[in-house]
């Protein structure tokens, strides 16, 4: 890729707006597979609202580097080569990844010809479905990467908005294929109940892995050396709760939630991941400022702990559901997060 290119806060948007509408499309297709199992066929609206998205935000990097390309940019060696060294800065692995998407969805057709559609957690370890992950995963890093590649050059040092929604969506995206190892999920009461040793030892495991995921991410951004703009916490855990919405099923689910009513019920539906996230994205804000400060093992373990604690509250005080574990269990799982957060500190902080 062309470093001398300049970088487009349009086509950052532009990149951020498909990537949101491609992690989008994966969330709702999510939701009709466990609200319409009996679904038989490839072609449906929100395979569609999925794919659309994919080619979305390959189409546009095709034009962008079309023009680039167009402009003058080494014409003398013409090869595949050359175009897609052409590509705006960061948005080189959209062109492969595009590539790696187109390819598992005809796989992912011919699949679905051969053996039906998956039902159960099969869609999420599907070989084709997996492959449509790490192409669509490489297309929607184009904003991030674009915000390196200028950090690297030395024009920017704070994450811009759009670098920010991208890796959200990445984030989402690995979250989405770990549907079975999360807690605030559809039958999220079933692990808040803990009637069971094999209920609370489950649902242990499900946070501690969310959480895992989070600090992982988190530990990217920090090990980058950015600087977040104020409320960008905030605004990555709501994106990323508002996602988690749509596979939160409630007592009357629905598909329809764009009008007004569906919507209120997609929100009731959602109100507790929303909230769990509201209060860890306020937390991940303030621990930024106020305690990254004196170590990166503080910040992670505060993070940690809260992300786990903010669960426990939302399901109290939103959902009918009586929380069974007993204080040594919720607070020896909250403990243990934070206590997570603060050994994966140690393991990468340079200080």
């Amino acid at each position: 890729m062309n470093e001398s290119i300049k970088r487009s806060s349009m086509l950052d948007w532009i990149g951020a707006g498909t990537a949101l509408w491609f992690v989008f499309g994966a969330y709702i297709d999510a939701r009709a597979h466990i609200l319409v199992p009996e679904l038989e066929t490839f072609f449906t609206p929100w395979h569609f609202v999925f794919y659309s998205g994919g080619m979305a935000i390959l189409g546009v990097t095709l034009v962008s580097t079309w023009l680039h390309y167009r402009s003058g940019f080494d014409k003398e060696n013409v090869s595949l080569l050359t175009f897609w060294k052409a590509a705006p800065p960061g948005y080189g692995g959209v062109l492969p990844g595009g590539f790696i998407f187109f390819l598992s969805g005809i796989g992912d057709l011919l699949w679905h010809e051969a053996f039906g559609l998956e039902v159960g957690i099969e869609p999420l370890l599907s070989p084709t479905h997996l492959g449509l992950a790490i192409g669509g995963g490489m297309m929607i890093l184009g904003p991030y990467r674009a915000a390196i590649t200028s950090k690297v050059a030395g024009l920017q040092d704070q994450l811009d908005w759009p670098a920010l929604i991208s890796i959200t969506m990445v984030f989402s995206m690995v979250v989405f294929f770990l549907q079975y190892a999360i807690p605030l999920a559809g039958g999220f009461a079933w692990v808040f109940t803990g009637e069971t040793d094999h209920a609370q030892s489950f649902g242990a495991a499900k946070m501690v892995i969310h959480t895992s995921v989070l600090l992982g991410f988190l530990i990217h951004l920090d090990q980058q050396r950015w600087m977040l703009r104020r409320n960008m916490g905030l605004g990555m855990m709501l994106f990323h709760g508002a996602l988690i919405s749509l596979i939160m099923i409630g007592n009357q689910p629905s598909m329809v939630f764009w009008t007004f009513e569906g919507f209120s019920k997609l929100l009731a539906e959602g109100r507790i991941v929303l909230l769990s996230c509201l209060i860890t994205g306020v937390i991940i804000d303030l621990s930024q400022r106020i305690v990254r400060q004196k170590g990166l093992s503080p910040y992670l373990a505060v993070v940690g702990g809260s992300w786990v604690s903010s669960m426990f509250f939302a399901v109290w005080i939103l959902s009918d559901v009586e929380i069974g574990w007993g204080i040594s269990g919720w607070m020896g799982v909250m403990t243990s997060t934070a206590i997570l957060g603060w050994l994966a500190g140690l393991m990468v902080d340079q200080k």
